[in-house]
């Protein structure tokens, strides 16, 4: 399901404009998508630096509360590491889209978890 990037509310995958607010939406037409990765929001882990990999390629680190915006130019796998522990989710990007993650630490299973939202 594609969901607004400017008011979030959820949308067919072939609309053209936002039922909700309005706003033009749709896929580059040159099939270029974007990344969009937040840095760890919780109050008492520390350090918190995650490292962004495209298909095992680092793209760049990210800093606890801040947020980073990768081009990419075709689908591809993202993978993330904290420190020297690789997270074991995988976010497949597709051609086209944008792609936000939010990375979360949950101190019950000690393990890092994904949130994922595409907007067209």
């Amino acid at each position: 399901m594609a969901f607004c990037s400017k008011c979030g509310k959820a949308m067919s995958p072939g609309a053209v404009f936002c039922p909700g607010c309005g706003t033009k939406v749709g896929g580059s037409s040159s099939g270029e998508s974007k990344l969009i990765v937040y840095g760890l929001t919780q109050k008492f882990l520390a350090g918190g630096t995650l490292k962004i990999y495209a298909d095992g390629i680092l793209l760049g680190e990210v800093k606890k509360n801040e947020k980073a915006e990768y081009p990419i130019t075709n689908d591809c796998v993202i993978t993330a590491k904290c420190g020297i522990n690789p997270i074991k989710e995988k976010t497949q990007i597709k051609s086209g889209i944008t792609t936000v993650i939010k990375y979360e630490y949950e101190r019950v299973s000690s393990s890092f978890i994904a949130h994922v939202s595409e907007y067209v």
